[in-house]
């Protein structure tokens, strides 16, 4: 607002002099034998010209201050329209709205009672634990295919011939008891899974090799 008022009254200022100005050559003008009515043109012309200039120099603007306004708003007959009161700077500023009270945060919501913890389910007698354990320790040893404590009196065969065998798995073989390829061709389904389970390192290679087919055909050769 005080930018606005500062503006206005340097405008004002220069505009002044450009008036004063013009009348200084409309009076030259007349002196000099001009008629006056060219005196006068050249007085306005030079007013005009002089507040532009002064206005552009002092107050950084070149728009009149007259600029906009309507006859009746020069002459204080007709009130200032509010665009032009705030193209002035002369209409106040409405009043910032005070700040809308915030609301209290709503209270959380009780959490849902926690679901009972499940009653364990009730232990199995101990006489049945027992079957069952000794059912199972039977089912595997029946399944465990038929090992040697040493090879034949002829010496091993040479297990690394079963694709998939290796040195160091033709060794945990013998560990395990396994010397022969007819001890291997004898395996049945059962069998098989049980090696394959107790294979440590090497779990599932006689099935999937199909060691028994192998051994097998080995097995034969020799004998042939």
């Amino acid at each position: 607002m005080a930018q606005t008022d500062n503006d206005t009254t340097c405008t004002m200022v220069c505009w002044g002099f450009g008036g004063v100005s013009g009348l200084g050559v409309l009076i030259i003008g007349v002196q000099e034998g001009l008629w006056f009515l060219v005196s006068l043109i050249l007085g306005i012309a030079f007013a005009v010209w002089f507040g532009l200039f002064l206005q552009r120099k002092l107050c950084g603007t070149v728009a009149p201050p007259w600029e906009g306004q309507s006859l009746g708003e020069l002459t204080g007959m007709e009130p200032l329209s509010p665009q032009r009161k705030r193209e002035l700077g002369l209409e106040e500023e409405p009043p910032t709205p005070a700040p809308a009270p915030q609301q209290a945060a709503p209270a959380p919501a009780p959490k849902p009672a926690e679901a009972r913890t499940a009653a364990p389910a009730p232990e199995a007698p101990a006489a049945e634990t027992k079957a069952a354990t000794t059912t199972a320790t039977e089912d595997a040893a029946e399944s465990k295919p038929a090992l040697r404590d040493a090879p034949r009196a002829g010496g091993a065969d040479d297990l690394k011939k079963i694709k998939g065998v290796g040195p160091k798995l033709e060794k945990v073989l013998n560990e395990m008891g396994v010397y022969h390829f007819d001890q291997i061709a004898g395996w049945s389904a059962a069998e098989v899974a049980w090696v394959d389970a107790n294979l440590e390192g090497f779990r599932g290679r006689v099935s999937r090799d199909d060691w028994v087919t192998q051994a097998r055909a080995l097995a034969a050769g020799e004998r042939g």
